[in-house]
């Protein structure tokens, strides 16, 4: 049997902090649907990031029902084991082994939800489920609120309030515990071993898809599942398209490439951007510009500490970028008349 890949003392720990949060009510998360690429064959599938986070299960049609302090307080719904589809399309857990590896309390077959979920709400007056991300669960869970209003009968005060949780799980999700930072410091690892093979590999002619696989194949050596997101490769000016996604032009003398690539490595993601020269030396405007962004990164990292600010950050960014392009050539007129009129925008957009 394969195992749960995350640390499930972190896992029981994430759950039992919603007790604080939402006592006496159910917290229903629901796994990232397939979706079909063409025909029968399906996009790689990535579980939703917060089912992940309290669950560590991976698979599609599953279902995350937590009630803090009701018997059985974690109840998973899940694919059931299946000899035939697992011959096609790999391992399934099933039931017994959600309760198994991943310490469910209870757990069933996704086919009985509709059996077993309105039995789990009946005891709840709040539920915490987040709207408009997977529209087909919606209507259901929509269609099971009504059998439940039936089962408590006429006396009832209604259907249960539904609550957005969005708010509660960022709160848990920014503060990072050990586990998780050393997760994420190996995907900036990662992350950075594919740039410095990305640009000892890039030469003119090269075309910007053979860095990206080069970019690629460093974060699958390096232990990544994948990309953290849609790498972005764009010599020349393609460079300034903020989400360039073609990758492939053919790499030129004397252009500069830009690379956004960061791999993902247990569901947390490096993000790292470089901008160099394609034959490996900057030009002299180049090396100006480059240099004048340089200082503002290196200013805004020294200013950046506990107790700061956030949009003082941005306002020193906008003041010192505008500066630069005064001493560039890129705006003229008065400093302050052009971070007014967001004629800064034209550049840093």
């Amino acid at each position: 049997m394969r195992k749960c890949r995350v640390n499930r003392k972190a896992l029981n720990r994430r759950r039992r902090q919603l007790n604080e949060v939402v006592p006496e009510s159910a917290f229903i998360l629901v796994s990232q649907p397939e979706c079909i690429r063409n025909r029968d064959v399906h996009h790689p599938y990535r579980q939703e990031s917060s089912f992940y986070y309290y669950t560590g299960f991976d698979e599609p049609e599953s279902v995350m029902v937590y009630r803090p302090g009701l018997t059985p307080e974690y109840v998973m719904f899940v694919r059931p084991k299946d000899v035939e589809r697992e011959t096609w399309d790999g391992f399934r857990f099933g039931p017994d082994g959600v309760v198994a590896e991943f310490d469910a309390d209870q757990a069933y077959s996704i086919d009985e939800l509709d059996r077993f979920l309105p039995e789990l709400l009946l005891p709840v007056e709040q539920i915490y489920y987040q709207l408009n991300l997977n529209s087909e669960f919606d209507h259901r869970l929509l269609e099971l609120l009504k059998k439940v209003q039936v089962k408590k009968g006429r006396g009832a005060t209604g259907i249960a309030d539904l609550i957005d949780p969005s708010e509660i799980i960022g709160e848990m999700r920014v503060r990072k515990h050990s586990e998780e930072v050393e997760c994420l410091r190996q995907a900036g690892r990662i992350s950075a071993q594919g740039h410095i093979a990305a640009m000892k590999f890039v030469k003119p002619g090269v075309s910007e898809r053979q860095v990206l696989a080069v970019v690629n194949y460093m974060f699958l050596m390096g232990g990544a599942a994948r990309e953290g997101y849609g790498s972005i490769v764009a010599s020349g000016a393609s460079a300034t398209t903020l989400h360039y996604t073609f990758n492939d032009q053919i790499c030129r003398d004397g252009e500069l490439l830009l690379l956004d690539a960061g791999a993902e490595y247990e569901y947390y993601t490096g993000d790292i951007t470089r901008t160099y020269p394609v034959n490996g030396k900057f030009t002299p405007t180049q090396k100006n510009f480059y240099e004048k962004v340089l200082n503002v990164q290196k200013a805004i990292i020294e200013m950046s500490r506990p107790g700061i600010p956030f949009p003082s950050l941005q306002e020193k960014t906008i003041d010192m970028l505008t500066q630069a392009m005064l001493d560039l050539n890129l705006l003229k007129g008065k400093k302050k008349d052009l971070i007014e009129s967001l004629a800064f925008k034209k550049y840093y957009p």
